[in-house]
């Protein structure tokens, strides 16, 4: 998984309205911050903290929930 995917999953997140903003926020910094130089492995670690976190906030809804899973099972997949 390179870093162009990585991206479009945030964005894809990011832009779904379903998702409260608070999370979608959290989302977006780190999505800023991850344009240091750090590798590959460290920033799908990050994010998948960041999901994990957000796909446990009760404000977020069963939908959204679900959304937030299947990308961190597709940035896990990418991770192999």
């Amino acid at each position: 998984m390179d870093e162009l995917e990585i991206t479009k999953i945030l964005e894809e997140l990011i832009d779904y309205s379903r998702i409260p903003r608070s999370v979608r926020e959290r989302l977006q910094e780190t999505m800023n911050s991850l344009k240091t130089q750090i590798s590959m492995e460290e920033k799908i670690s990050i994010i998948t903290s960041v999901l994990d976190d957000a796909a446990n906030d009760p404000n977020v809804s069963s939908s959204a929930r679900t959304y937030i899973w299947s990308a961190m099972s597709m940035l896990e997949q990418g991770r192999r």
